[in-house]
């Protein structure tokens, strides 16, 4: 089984590529931080995989900033982002 879902495929400006992807980096970090407060509460330790997973987003999402800000809020953007669903 596999399925693709179309997750951003547009143009944008600056200034809504810095908040559409922004709301989704700062999604996945809140899931990881929710993920390892639970895995926390119910088995006594962290969980490893989102504590890693969220550093990585923490990265990325510095990154994105340093990389957005340095644009015109109004230059066009072409972004693509999709999402693969596959069995392991």
């Amino acid at each position: 089984m596999k399925s693709e879902i179309k997750l951003i495929d547009g143009v944008f400006t600056a200034k809504e590529a810095r908040e559409v992807i922004g709301k989704l980096l700062d999604f996945k970090i809140q899931f990881h931080s929710k993920e390892n407060f639970s895995h926390e509460i119910r088995q006594g330790n962290k969980n490893e995989r989102s504590e890693r997973r969220k550093e990585e987003l923490l990265a990325a999402h510095a990154d994105f900033l340093k990389t957005i800000s340095t644009l015109d809020p109004e230059i066009e953007l072409e972004i693509h982002a999709n999402i693969t669903l596959a069995e392991k």
